[in-house]
């Protein structure tokens, strides 16, 4: 989940969108489970799991830290991956969804990314066994934990709200997902109009995201499909014809604008 922004004005066709990408890149049989308050317009074969509000009113990313409490086995089973809806697939990921580790998550790359000393991950692509790493819900603290991470923000270590508190509570050294497995950062590319030949998943963390693209790369004008009526509802949104977007997205959860 991420803080609503003037980019983070997504519909049922950004879910579609990365329904129908998976779909098409991955024989790796699956659940594709869209977390949200408003299923409204998303596809028949998602299925969807009811919002939950655990910490909702801090904003940010917080609620979805509860995907790391082992009551979601309920909800996901044994073993998920969560994806945000900012993202492109561009190729098969049956290499990403057969990794074994009981826990990875996307790299954060600390070495060009000097404002954040201490942020070793990025929330945006995370596949665990439910529970493996339960500490990370069960000592939150709704109420200290915030405040804390402010600390170590303004102090340049960390980043984010859910993300900055896993880095903080796991620390250095859970394996994650790279370059290596074609998982990339829209931000480092040299030239954003060259998409890298071994890229399976581009990641848009920041302000820009394949909507804001859309129109002047045309890599992604390739890869991030829907239906045509999906497809039809982004035209219209990238030309500025569509009044006002019903939903805010929280990474991956829609949120009814005015609930």
């Amino acid at each position: 989940m991420q803080l609503p922004s003037s980019i983070d004005q997504y519909g049922a066709e950004h879910v579609n969108i990365l329904y129908h990408s998976v779909q098409r890149n991955t024989t790796v049989p699956h659940r594709f489970i869209c977390v949200t308050d408003d299923p409204s317009g998303i596809h028949s074969d998602i299925e969807v799991v009811p919002l939950w509000d655990y910490c909702r009113y801090l904003g940010g990313c917080y609620n979805r830290l509860y995907i790391f409490s082992s009551e979601v086995e309920d909800l996901f089973g044994p073993r998920f991956i969560t994806i945000d809806l900012d993202c492109v697939i561009t190729s098969n990921i049956d290499h990403i969804l057969n990794r074994t580790e009981d826990f990875v998550i996307n790299e954060y790359d600390i070495k060009t990314n000097r404002h954040a000393t201490h942020q070793y991950y990025n929330g945006g692509l995370i596949m665990m066994n439910a529970g493996a790493r339960e500490e990370v819900w069960l000592d939150f603290d709704p109420l200290k934990t915030p405040q804390s991470m402010q600390t170590r923000k303004d102090r340049l270590e960390i980043i984010g709200s859910d993300q900055a508190w896993i880095s903080h509570r796991l620390g250095e050294g859970e394996r994650t997902f790279t370059k290596e497995d074609g998982v990339y950062d829209y931000r480092k590319f040299v030239d954003r109009k060259v998409l890298p030949d071994d890229a399976s998943i581009v990641m848009f963390p920041g302000k820009r995201d394949p909507m804001t693209e859309f129109r002047r790369i045309d890599w992604i004008q390739k890869y991030w499909l829907g239906s045509d009526q999906d497809m039809s509802s982004v035209r219209r949104r990238v030309r500025g014809k569509t009044p006002s977007a019903r939903y805010r997205t929280v990474r991956g959860v829609r949120r009814r604008v005015g609930r």
